[in-house]
Parts: structure tokens; sequence; C-alpha cells
């Protein structure tokens, strides 16, 4: 999917930007964490073909007030996923 598996950093889809994080359902507390790490923003949703939680947000105040600054503290680690980031994090800043 994205950079860390499975999760999509800033993604860009049909026009819009958004941060998906998908886990097994399992996980529901995990995801649960994530979202309070992100100070509340955000959705989570199942998919019940796969079983996945998904926790999104795609609300571009909160892309660039709250996701893109982590991301910038802490880089993704591979060359390739960087510069992906890079390149949606300036969409996203040109379209707030």
């Amino acid at each position: 999917m994205g950079c860390l598996l499975p999760l999509r950093c800033i993604a860009k889809s049909k026009g819009r930007s958004f941060f998906e994080i998908g886990l097994n359902q399992r996980d529901i507390s995990l995801i649960y964490q994530l979202k309070d790490f992100f100070e509340g923003i955000g959705t989570i949703s199942l998919d019940k073909k796969t079983n996945v939680l998904k926790y999104s947000t795609a609300c571009l105040k909160d892309l660039s007030s709250i996701v893109i600054p982590h991301f910038k503290k802490y880089p993704l680690l591979t060359p390739l996923a960087s510069l992906a980031f890079e390149l949606r994090a300036k969409d996203v800043r040109l379209r707030a």
C-alpha cells in the first residue's frame, strides 16, 4: 500500500489528498490510540470484506496542521516514500 505497511501517508485519489492507516480488526485498541495521538481528528471505519479497520482523514486543515508536521519531524525511511510524501505535502499546502 504505502510507506509503512499498511500505511498511506498522504495519498491522492480522485483529486483529493488523505491520510489512511489500515489494521486488522484485532488491533482495534491500537487504531483508537492512533486517533488519540493525532488529536482526535479523522474517522475510523470497518471494511467488512477484508476485516480491516481504517483510520483516515481528508480534511486539508488537519492534514496541514497535524499529520504533515508529524511526518516532517519523523521522516519516512525510504527515499521513494519520502519523495512521495513531500510531493503530497506540497499539494496539500497549496490547496489548504
